[in-house]
């Protein structure tokens, strides 16, 4: 008789905050693609609070390791990221199908671009409402639903970042500028 064992493996600390899943159809799966942590944290603990399936991701490198490993439907980032342009393009071009998945935070209006991400993405001025982050996720997943009909992954029970980064809200910590 053969017994199969399912045996997890997640990466050292620190190197991604990826929570391994199991397929719904009602989660949306978002990466967020940071390098400041508190932020980071507060935007993924919003976004659980949601409902949402959320990989986490401390720059461009780590963020597109998780882009091979893994599908999503929303992808929230920052323009001041270094490298976040170099992200984008190698994001969109292993997976087509990531364009016009870009929530793009930004503290100055940006000027349009040719075929980069300002022809396709959507941009969330800073300090970010969590109102509109939501919208946005919505709208995207929405979006999402709409052209592929696939199973969404959910966050293992009691997996990594199940717990908020502090004692305040993520609302708060969105809202108060932290963005």
């Amino acid at each position: 008789m053969v017994q199969v064992v399912q045996v997890r493996v997640r990466p050292p600390r620190g190197y991604m905050d990826h929570v391994p899943s199991q397929p719904t159809f009602d989660m949306l799966t978002v990466l967020v693609v940071d390098d400041d942590r508190e932020l980071r944290e507060s935007l993924c603990a919003f976004l659980r609070q949601r409902g949402c399936s959320v990989t986490a991701a401390a720059g461009g490198v780590e963020g597109l390791q998780a882009v091979i490993l893994d599908t999503f439907d929303v992808v929230v980032t920052d323009t001041q990221l270094h490298g976040s342009e170099w992200f984008w393009r190698q994001a969109t071009t292993l997976r087509p199908g990531l364009r016009g998945r870009f929530i793009f935070c930004t503290a100055e209006q940006l000027s349009l671009g040719v075929d980069g991400p300002t022809d396709s993405e959507r941009f969330i001025l800073k300090p970010i409402r969590s109102d509109t982050l939501w919208q946005e996720v919505q709208a995207i997943g929405a979006r999402a639903d709409s052209l592929i009909g696939r199973a969404r992954a959910a966050p293992a029970p009691g997996g990594a970042g199940s717990g908020p980064a502090s004692r305040r809200s993520p609302e708060s910590r969105i809202a108060a500028g932290g963005v």
